[in-house]
């Protein structure tokens, strides 16, 4: 990993909000981390000037955060984007005064059941904050993760808790057999994140996903990461379902970050809500069941891990580079070549 460039592109986008000018979450501290993460990081300032001009100005700050705990509890200053500020100010003070491991042993405990919040961008961008401190502890990294945390508080939206039942995985039969969403709830446009909550209107669909189970001790991300794969190449046919499906896989890239940090409880509250995101995604916005994909759409010749990234890197969209970076970390782990062939589709239906 070559972090040459990072904190300094980091103290560029300190004074910016989570929310660019357009409304969508703002990925530049995410793919700098990524870029850094694949040993591009001399692409990232030229990509961060490109990607600038979407950025919008950190709101003022509103009240302090600790006054609102105090008062009425964490859960009552979450779910607020005029907030954002006050909780940078907040994770600032927690991470100087308890330490960062500390602050996210906390805070991902509690945020967690918010993990699809802002179609997952909270829990991902902390996931790259964590990862680039593990290489390096800088102020602007440590800064980076009080954003990261502010972001996630600020668009906060639970969906369903649950802590797996120990036993042998079920999480690929749960997918081949998930109800999908009835057509007239269904977003096909717009939203991921209000896409996904109209799953609290099919109660079954949440009580079916609830039903994992999985073995106690070490979580098998690698599993995941390839589910999410499954469902990405069972489903995509354009630039929007590309994008929707990336956040699965992503997903699984932050979680296998942020399990270290918590306790064995937790772990499994975080992997539950991972598989979660990867079924939520494929009830709310899939096409078929799962296992009944059309292999002709994936037969194209796949690139090498090295021609994979730079034609990312080229390619530009904050999706595409995210994908890829996480496809090859996974793939490195476990040789499904699915999560090459998600991260290749993924350049070919957004550049279309």
């Amino acid at each position: 990993m070559d972090y040459q460039n990072h904190d300094g592109l980091l103290q560029r986008l300190a004074p910016f909000d989570c929310v660019l000018s357009n409304g969508l979450s703002n990925h530049a501290p995410m793919v700098v981390e990524a870029l850094a993460a694949m040993h591009s990081d001399e692409y990232a300032p030229k990509w961060l000037a490109d990607y600038e001009h979407l950025l919008s100005p950190r709101p003022a700050q509103h009240r302090s955060i600790y006054a609102s705990i105090n008062n009425s509890g964490w859960q009552s200053a979450v779910s607020d984007n005029v907030r954002y500020a006050d909780w940078v100010v907040f994770f600032d003070a927690e991470i100087k005064a308890s330490g960062w491991k500390e602050t996210c042993q906390v805070w991902v405990g509690l945020l967690v059941t918010g993990f699809l919040s802002a179609a997952c961008h909270g829990v991902i961008r902390v996931g790259h904050a964590v990862r680039a401190l593990n290489n390096a502890q800088t102020p602007q990294r440590l800064h980076e993760l009080s954003c990261a945390l502010a972001s996630w508080c600020v668009s906060y939206q639970p969906l369903a808790e649950h802590v797996p039942e120990a036993g042998t995985f079920n999480g690929d039969m749960l997918l081949r057999n998930l109800p999908l969403l009835d057509s007239h709830l269904r977003r096909n446009k717009g939203s991921i994140t209000a896409g996904v909550a109209q799953l609290v209107k099919a109660p079954e669909i949440l009580r079916h996903i609830q039903k994992l189970q999985a073995p106690r001790g070490q979580q098998d991300y690698d599993r995941l990461a390839s589910l999410a794969a499954q469902v990405f190449l069972n489903n995509v046919t354009s630039k929007f379902t590309a994008i929707v499906f990336t956040h699965g896989i992503t997903a699984c890239g932050a979680s296998i970050q942020l399990a270290p940090l918590l306790g064995m409880t937790d772990q499994h509250r975080l992997y539950f809500q991972c598989f979660l995101a990867i079924a939520a995604l494929h009830a709310a916005y899939a096409k078929a069941p799962l296992g009944s994909r059309e292999e002709a759409a994936m037969s194209d010749s796949l690139p090498t891990l090295t021609q994979l990234q730079r034609s990312a890197v080229e390619h530009g969209d904050e999706h595409v580079i995210k994908l890829a970076e996480v496809a090859t970390q996974f793939y490195r782990r476990s040789g499904d070549v699915g999560l090459l062939m998600a991260a290749q589709a993924c350049q070919r239906l957004i550049d279309s």
